[in-house]
This record gives structure tokens, C-alpha cells and sequence, in this order.
């Protein structure tokens, strides 16, 4: 249609009446109207067409990285190097593939919290013994901090000990600060829980400790998933299990010790500062082991939260 009124156009422009109006003009303007049609249509193919192939196969392969990052943990799959494309123009088409870059970056970043945070709450289930939780622990902050120096303090009898320590002249000396110590007492909340496999002693009896050990390892690894992300768990005694939930009201504390306890079937005390009025975390820990004794004494599977 374009073209049928084109040639009335050229008159305009001075082209003969005789010229314009002949058949043979007719079909050359319909035939350089098709040629510039398919002109068209390959640079698009070859150009346009194929910037966007490579768009849509980075991100087929940005898909599938992620599903195996996921499941191996292995952050190479798709590095920002791995998986950016080049930016070789400031058209559109270039402003699509710097934003896709932006997100593989952010995407990357994401996955590298993520498994450090699901590195490290691996870790809290496998060591439940107090040092070699401390040392693994800042063995992984170090690993993702990049931090130049570290140490991991707990309160014994009301004194700070050091528990790990690394790149530090002196750890001692920083147990013994006097800001240490204040910013250990701040007010902020904090919930324990305290958790108990009723009947482990027959278990170990009838079966050896071999397997009790399995089945504590196991009963960890059930009470680690159900937890909150930042809290801490580790073994307190023969088949006893501290979690450590921070800014836990005794609410809070209750629908976790709820939730454990439907989980595994066992015993759960809790108690929360400040509902609970105490001068020292051992206090805190005392309540909580209180309340798991009534709860034990209760008919076992239950929950006690000190009053």
C-alpha cells in the first residue's frame, strides 16, 4: 500500500508524469520495497537475532548453574567471568546485557551467603563439642570475612574464657578487657533451651554407645533443621542439647521447645532473659534445666518454659 502510493510521491518531487505513472516503475518500487525487506530481515537475523541467542542461552546457562551450585556448592559453576556477557554496544541491546550482568553478580553474591550460611549450620550439627565447635566456627568466619584476626570468649563461673582464637598477639588480654566484658552483659534478649532424649540410657545400655552416638548425632542433625538461622546448638552433657536462640522472648522460646519436641518426641525446658530475671547466663541455663526436669518429671515428651 506504501508502495502503490509511492510513485504519485515522486511526482511531487519532479519525476515525470509519463515515468512515474508506467507499470515498469510500479514494479521496481514493489521490488526495491521486497529487497529492502529482506535486507532488513537478515541484518536483523544476523545481528540483532543472534545478540539475543547469546542472551537467551546465558541464560539457560545461568539456570542450570544455579540447580548444581545448589545442590554441589561448587561457586565455579557460574562465576561472574563464567557467565557475563560481553558488553559491545550502547543500544539497547547493550543496556540488556550490562542489567544481565548486574544480576549474575548479584545472583553470584547471593549463593555465596547462602552456602556459607549453610556450610556453617552444618557445622553447628556435626560439632557439639564446645572446642572443636569454637575452632570450626571461626575457621569458616575467617574463611568467609576475610578477617585479619579473631577469637571466641564464653562465660565460665562469670569469667570469659577463650575458646578459639587466631591471628591475635594476645587473646587473653582481650578476654580480660573491660569492654569485652560490657558488651557481653548488654540487655538484648536471649532464649535457652534445653533438650533431652528421654530414654537414652536404655538405648546405650541395650545397644552400646556406638549407636547412641548415631542416635544423638541424629537427633542433633533433626533438632539443627528446625531451628532458626544464627541460632546455636551443642551438647550439654550425656544426651542433653543446649540451644542457644538470641533475641528469643519466652514466647518465642515456647513455640521453638513446641516445634522441637513434635520434631523428635522428646523433653524441652526453656527460659528467656529478661522474662527471667538473672544476673549470669548460668542462670539462664539453671531455669531452663529446671524447667526440663519438670517436664521430664511430667510424664516426658513435653514442654516446660520457667515461669
Amino acid at each position: 500500500m506504501h508502495r502503490a502510493g509511492f510513485p504519485p510521491f515522486v511526482m511531487l518531487l519532479g519525476v515525470p508524469r509519463t515515468t512515474a505513472l508506467t507499470p515498469q516503475f510500479f514494479a521496481a518500487c514493489l521490488l526495491a520495497g521486497a529487497l529492502s525487506g529482506v535486507v532488513n530481515y537478515v541484518i536483523s537475523r544476523r545481528v540483532v537475532g543472534a545478540r539475543l541467542r547469546i542472551l537467551a542461552e546465558r541464560m539457560t546457562h545461568v539456570e542450570q548453574s544455579l540447580g548444581s551450585m545448589t545442590s554441589s556448592g561448587d561457586l565455579a559453576a557460574c562465576t561472574p567471568e563464567e557467565c557475563a556477557i560481553v558488553v559491545d554496544s550502547e543500544d539497547e541491546i547493550g543496556e540488556s546485557a550490562l542489567a544481565f550482568n548486574r544480576l549474575v553478580e548479584a545472583l553470584s553474591a547471593s549463593m555465596r551467603t547462602q552456602l556459607a550460611v549453610r556450610s556453617f549450620s552444618e557445622m553447628l550439627t556435626s560439632q557439639l563439642e564446645i572446642e572443636s565447635l569454637a575452632e570450626e566456627a571461626l575457621r569458616q568466619f575467617f574463611e568467609h570475612a576475610g578477617a585479619a584476626g579473631g577469637l571466641i570468649l564464653y562465660d565460665s563461673a562469670g569469667e570469659l574464657k577463650v575458646a578459639a582464637a587466631r591471628g591475635l598477639r594476645d587473646p587473653a588480654a582481650v578476654a580480660e578487657s573491660g569492654h569485652v566484658d560490657a558488651a557481653v552483659r548488654l540487655t538484648a534478649p536471649l532464649g535457652v533451651l534445653m533438650l533431652d532424649i528421654d530414654h537414652f540410657k536404655a538405648v546405650n545400655d541395650t545397644y552400646g554407645h556406638l549407636v547412641g552416638d548415631r542416635v544423638l548425632k541424629s537427633v542433633s542433625a533433626i533438632v539443627r533443621s528446625s531451628l532458626r538461622e544464627g541460632d546455636v546448638l551443642l551438647r550439654y552433657g550425656g544426651e542433653e542439647l543446649l540451644a542457644v536462640p538470641p533475641a528469643a522472648s519466652t514466647g518465642d522460646v515456647r513455640q521453638m521447645a513446641e516445634r522441637l519436641r513434635q520434631a523428635v518426641e522428646d523433653s524441652a525446658g526453656g527460659a528467656a532473659y529478661p522474662n527471667q530475671n538473672v544476673e549470669h547466663e548460668d542462670g539462664l541455663i539453671r531455669l531452663a534445666d529446671e524447667a526440663l526436669c519438670r517436664a521430664k518429671g511430667g510424664g516426658r515428651n513435653r514442654v516446660e518454659i520457667a515461669k
